[in-house]
């Protein structure tokens, strides 16, 4: 083989393989980039007292929010969703029983009204975790879709945990379980609030 002939094969190879690469880069670039440019999340909750709101109507209401960290903010994190992966609810010998839920459901991202579900973020986000509604009977968490079916509402006297699933294309699966309980009690005073609802990340 002359020396033109070798020159001729390897501008081919480089050729070649610049052609590949081009498409493997159309087809997997992101996928690419997402294994490469991981974010790390974690959760922490915003006030344990709860905010006081209003709905539309006027009843007031207070909501719990978590906020979603991440701890690499240089890396952005694409399409993040939090799943409501388990719940469980405890029995008079405090022990937790699994309740079922046959289809995880999302949590909605603050404000509820405008966000997707799944969003892309820098450092971090607000979630709205749940609310009690005044003259309501149970504390329930913003999710949806909620069926008709659903046992994750928590009422007076008793003590739930929720194991909730942080997911996002570049970051791996993050697992937390919250756990609150709830004496029944409602005031717009959130001192004297954070008194009958306890909400912690276990």
């Amino acid at each position: 083989m002359t020396c033109i002939e070798k020159w001729n094969l390897a501008v081919n190879i480089i050729v070649a393989l610049g052609t590949v690469g081009a498409v493997i880069v159309a087809l997997f670039g992101d996928r690419i980039k997402n294994l490469i440019f991981r974010s790390k999340l974690s959760a922490e909750v915003v006030d344990p007292r709860g905010e006081l709101t209003n709905w539309g109507d006027g009843r007031r209401v207070i909501y719990y929010h978590l906020k979603i960290l991440n701890s690499k903010p240089s890396i952005m994190v694409n399409k993040c969703r939090v799943s409501l992966k388990e719940i469980y609810k405890r029995n008079n010998n405090s022990q937790f029983i699994k309740l079922q839920l046959v289809v995880p459901p999302d949590f909605k991202w603050a404000p509820a009204e405008t966000s997707l579900p799944a969003i892309n973020f820098f450092s971090e986000q607000i979630l709205d975790f749940g609310f009690i509604t005044e003259g309501s009977d149970n504390f329930s968490p913003s999710i949806s879709p909620i069926w008709n079916n659903f046992k994750g509402y928590l009422k007076a006297n008793e003590t739930f945990r929720y194991v909730l699933e942080i997911l996002s294309n570049n970051s791996k699966p993050k697992i937390i379980t919250i756990e609150v309980s709830w004496d029944g009690g409602w005031d717009a005073n959130l001192e004297i609030m954070g008194t009958a609802f306890k909400i912690r990340i276990l």
